[in-house]
């Protein structure tokens, strides 16, 4: 089993963290941008026969992404299926309609908030959730960086162009997605056991022609002292052979992930970490350039994407081992908010994401450590001090 990856030593720490299942990997296949991936839901979501449940962290009701899957979703609900969707109360703040939950359950849509914004009460406001899915009759589950509004399929331009990622999966490893859903909507309400495996064995055994390769779908929560996210990221580095190639929009990284790096390119391993060229935020842009002197020091290569915005929170190492989903490299993902990803080992598509980290260097600019001393001094004075609060940006 040690040869086929199913008993890496990241694959051990998973399934024995939050009950994080081990599955064969069924059918995955890989979205190199979110425009690719809306005709594939749309499509699956016209095929469902039992249920259909969404949890994202971003809706934007107005845009033509949504709309489009919103009249399944009503359609379908008329039909009898179980539709359930659930969104986090900050992430659609200002672009969702109040009272929007009351119209879907309208529609015969079961609807949750997660944590409307109350502000000033707690600092529970501060854990959000992040996670994008959407499983549908227990057989096939999307996943990734991409929440349902224009921009991130490059229908509207709010940042030049928009470069996200994600998966669809067919086969054992929906039940794991099925589960993280669930979980979550019973967070809301009493836990009903019942309902809960209900769906969950829904998810029926399946086999696939030329099946390879192992699926861990996996959650991150603020709510306990095991920072899964983190680990795994830092055992990617830990154990690559020849590379790891990291895409994030974000980056703020303690000195776990940091003497990971440093560990990695002293070892041989050839560490490249892709930004966006056109941030969506000034601050945490800011933030994110004032390691790249700490990143230069130790080796890692540090690329900018200059047609626009880096919104994939991808890691693919040596053509056999990658990680995506909704965690970025930065404290809120890392620490403060719910987040779901997959640990893909011995997947076929890891190729197909290789490929793509290498199509994306060639749209992106190297930095280096002479660009950055041209940055204006206070630039660069503003990111380290902005360390200082960088748990709250």
């Amino acid at each position: 089993m040690e040869q086929d990856g199913c008993n890496t030593s990241l694959v051990r720490f998973l399934s024995k963290t939050n009950d994080n299942a081990v599955y064969r990997a069924g059918a995955v296949k890989y979205y190199a941008t979110a425009d690719e991936s809306l005709g594939d839901i749309l499509y699956e979501l016209e095929r469902a026969q039992r249920f259909i449940f969404m949890e994202f962290f971003i809706i934007n009701r107005s845009h033509y992404m949504w709309r489009q899957i919103e009249s399944v979703l009503i359609r379908k609900a008329r039909e009898g299926v179980c539709v359930r969707v659930m969104f986090d109360g900050m992430g659609c703040m200002g672009i969702m309609p109040n009272g929007y939950e009351n119209t879907l359950i309208g529609y015969g849509i079961e609807c949750r908030i997660f944590s409307p914004v109350q502000p000033l009460l707690s600092t529970y406001q501060n854990n959000r959730d992040h996670r994008k899915i959407i499983v549908i009759d227990g057989e096939c589950a999307f996943s990734g960086g991409f929440n349902l509004a224009d921009e991130y399929i490059n229908r509207i331009n709010r940042y030049g162009h928009w470069k996200d990622t994600g998966i669809r999966v067919y086969g054992d490893g929906v039940r794991g997605y099925t589960e993280m859903f669930l979980t979550m909507w019973y967070t809301i309400s009493d836990f009903d056991k019942q309902d809960f495996l209900r769906f969950v064995n829904r998810t029926k055994p399946h086999s696939y022609p030329n099946e390879e390769g192992y699926i861990v779908p996996f959650s991150e929560t603020p709510l306990d002292d095991i920072y899964v996210a983190r680990t795994a990221y830092a055992d990617i580095l830990n154990n690559a052979r020849k590379y790891v190639y990291i895409m994030t929009p974000y980056f703020v990284i303690d000195d776990m992930i940091y003497e990971a790096m440093r560990y990695a390119v002293t070892r041989g391993i050839d560490v490249k970490l892709i930004l966006p060229g056109v941030p969506d935020k000034k601050m945490p842009y800011c933030l994110a350039r004032s390691y790249y002197k700490d990143l230069f020091a130790i080796g890692v290569e540090v690329y900018e994407y200059t047609p626009g915005f880096v919104h994939a929170k991808t890691t693919v190492s040596d053509n056999s081992r990658a990680i995506i989903g909704t965690i970025n490299y930065d404290y809120r993902s890392l620490y403060l908010h719910y987040e779901c990803a997959a640990y893909l080992v011995n997947v076929p598509e890891i190729r197909r994401m290789e490929q793509d980290m290498i199509t994306t260097l060639a749209n992106c600019r190297r930095i280096t450590a002479t660009e950055y001393d041209r940055y204006p001094w206070y630039y660069r004075f503003a990111g380290r001090l902005l360390r200082l609060i960088a748990t709250m940006i």
